[in-house]
């Protein structure tokens, strides 16, 4: 699930001409660990300093040190999971660009195919009002990932020359049952 992720998220942040960022976690105390290495423990809160984004796991999730992959900044997982799914990746990004956000997100969802096979996107559109003071776009799509029916969501955000990419995603059968939890996230989002 990861690599063919990644792969989608870095073709999409390359087509924008975006640039990768390195972050730092916000210094919460460790709540649990991670069902992927117990040696990993998770936190109730992010932060991603450069920016100033903070985010909130949501009751019985917390984000790991260390994301599994390394253009990750952040990756949220439930507490007592196993395996992939569901996940929460978030992906920050200085950008410098005249493009507009639906210039950027028409491109970015041309990239979906590279990361999910046979996507089908459900809603794609602007988000009212933004989120968190940031100007928001919001992807919905159903699609395979390693030959398994996922269902994911995607929030991008841009704000102040930064542009972030929220995705959530769990088995397409699964996906009811933790949309709150995404949902939850999602209104967490705060800038310093």
């Amino acid at each position: 699930m990861r690599f063919a992720l990644g792969m989608w998220v870095m073709a999409a942040l390359a087509l924008s001409g975006c640039a990768r960022q390195a972050s730092v976690r916000s210094a919460a105390p460790p709540a649990h660990q991670s069902r992927s290495n117990p040696e990993t423990h998770l936190s109730a809160d992010y932060v991603h300093p450069p920016s100033g984004l903070r985010l909130k796991a949501p009751q019985g999730w917390g984000f790991v040190d260390k994301p599994e992959v390394d253009y990750v900044q952040a990756q949220c997982q439930p507490t007592k999971a196993t395996g992939d799914l569901p996940v929460m990746l978030l992906q920050a990004s200085k950008i410098s660009t005249d493009l507009s956000m639906e210039a950027l997100v028409a491109g970015y969802s041309k990239q979906m195919a590279r990361g999910v096979d046979s996507p089908d996107i459900e809603k794609d559109e602007q988000i009212k009002g933004g989120t968190g003071g940031a100007e928001g776009y919001e992807i919905v799509f159903t699609g395979k990932l390693k030959h398994k029916a996922v269902k994911g969501r995607q929030v991008i955000l841009r704000r102040d020359g930064w542009f972030y990419v929220i995705t959530q995603m769990a088995p397409q059968a699964d996906y009811p049952r933790y949309s709150a939890a995404f949902e939850t996230l999602t209104n967490s989002v705060a800038f310093k």
